[in-house]
């Protein structure tokens, strides 16, 4: 930018008209260079890199300038933006980062934002960046995201666009209760209910938005059957609950059947393997006795978070 020439170019006594000529080209780029030419406030703004001076829409990776200072930087899609280094930007330097899509937006650079390497945005969130110089302060900043899936059965479920992470809240299916036994005549022993299927609460990162994922959720075991005479036969086992493929993500084991009289109780199914976190028996068995009945189906609850 030219620097505004000083008063004695203008007012000098010895100041020829060439040389006053050349302080007012000079003058008037210092204002072009402040106020622009056009002479419109949108124009002044811009050229001062006043904040919300311009906008520019981007679609796929750019190099934030430092003359984009003021400026709206929107994206629409999934691409990263770069920052100038805060250094050569200066103290207060300023940029607007707007996603105006259902994309995620990463702004990065060679210096931290708020402490970390990058900042995602994801759709419709905001966010004003400005130079310490020395590194960047992101101001304001996204919507708080948070999506629920209830999950039965089995299928697949599709991460949200802007979920990188999930808490994971699962069960297995409960075994059935075991039959009961009538050793004597006119007589029935009670056998013993169902164990509850694994349950437990998980979180699971490094998520893609977009993502299908597999999912099974376990059905309860069911009862055994009573005998009047002659042997009763033991609840099934619960069905196990998992997610990602063949359980990668998650995988609860279901409870054990319930065993008849004559056989003692039977122990909770082992629960899948792969998974560092604790796991406890949050399931229900189905009861034994006179009249056995199955063990609950497993549930799963994903809330999708972005961290």
């Amino acid at each position: 930018m030219t620097a505004l020439p000083p008063i004695a170019d203008f007012t000098g006594t010895a100041v020829t008209q060439g040389q006053f000529k050349t302080a007012l080209t000079l003058l008037r780029a210092f204002l072009e260079g402040n106020l622009g030419s056009a002479g419109t406030q949108s124009a002044a703004l811009a050229a001062l890199g006043a904040l919300g001076g311009g906008y520019s829409l981007k679609t796929s990776a750019y190099s934030i300038l430092t003359s984009d200072r003021g400026k709206v930087i929107a994206g629409d899609s999934t691409f990263e933006l770069t920052l100038p280094g805060a250094g050569g930007a200066g103290a207060g330097w300023m940029v607007c980062v707007a996603n105006v899509g259902m994309g995620v937006i990463t702004v990065a650079g060679a210096h931290d934002i708020n402490g970390e390497a990058s900042l995602s945005l994801g759709g419709y969130d905001s966010v004003l960046i400005i130079s310490t110089g020395g590194e960047w302060l992101a101001v304001g900043g996204g919507r708080v995201r948070y999506a629920q899936n209830q999950l039965t059965g089995s299928g697949t479920v599709t991460v949200p666009q802007w979920a990188n992470a999930a808490l994971v809240t699962a069960q297995a299916g409960g075994g059935g209760g075991g039959g009961g036994q009538n050793p004597v005549s006119g007589s029935l022993h009670g056998s013993f209910g169902g164990a509850g299927g694994a349950c437990r609460r998980h979180l699971i990162s490094g998520l893609t938005g977009g993502d299908a994922i597999a999912y099974a959720v376990g059905s309860g075991g069911a009862g055994g059957a009573n005998e009047s005479i002659g042997a009763a036969t033991a609840g099934s086992t619960g069905g196990a609950t998992t997610l990602g493929a063949a359980g990668s993500l998650l995988s609860l084991g279901g409870g054990g059947g319930g065993s008849t009289y004559s056989a003692g109780g039977a122990a909770r199914a082992a629960s899948g393997a792969g998974i560092a976190s604790p796991e406890w028996n949050g399931g229900v068995g189905g009861g034994g006795g006179k009249s056995p009945t199955a063990g609950y189906a497993g549930h799963m609850m994903i809330e999708w978070i972005r961290i």
